[in-house]
């Protein structure tokens, strides 16, 4: 292959990586798609669902760390927590909306609007909260089970290495 050849071609990889970045901007039409798709998968309640998990650990880590504090102070601590974070949910709209741009084409956003229309996406909506729950606590106790084994090794290895 030639100079010039190589040029060209290389001419029309920098032009289709370009063309290709601003092929898909965020136009009114896709951001209501966007917004139509984060409706019909609940993700804002997801987010919602994360404040409670949030809240949650936070309750046990209180618990843990401080079995001074009132359980009526965890309680209101736990309570508030959940009240300005679903108050604030609707902040979380744009960030949401940038990231499902920057990731995914518009034809992607409508192809996932027509899946999450059929029945196996209203199953796949009405299962994934609770999966990803089931998720979460299983990464939890996993966590929990290596974290003996982990710090056994880790003391294990500074010791060796003359650290403790």
């Amino acid at each position: 292959m030639n100079i010039v050849s190589r040029m060209l071609l290389a001419l029309l990889v920098i032009l289709s990586i370009c063309s290709a970045s601003f092929a898909d901007e965020l136009t009114p039409a896709k951001r209501g798609d966007i917004e139509k798709l984060l409706k019909i998968t609940g993700a804002m309640k997801i987010a919602g669902m994360f404040s409670s998990a949030f809240s949650s650990q936070m309750y046990e880590m209180l618990r843990q760390t401080r079995n001074d504090i009132p359980e009526r102070a965890i309680k209101v601590i736990t309570e508030e927590t959940n009240l300005v974070i679903n108050e604030n949910l609707g902040s979380l709209l744009d960030p949401m909306v940038d990231i499902y741009a920057k990731n995914l084409t518009h034809n992607d956003i409508l192809g996932l609007i027509e899946f999450y229309e059929t029945p196996l996406g209203k199953k796949a909506i009405e299962v994934l909260p609770a999966m990803t729950q089931q998720g979460m606590k299983a990464g939890r106790d996993w966590g929990q089970g290596l974290a003996p084994k982990l710090i056994e090794r880790v003391e294990e290895r500074l010791k060796r290495e003359k650290l403790l």
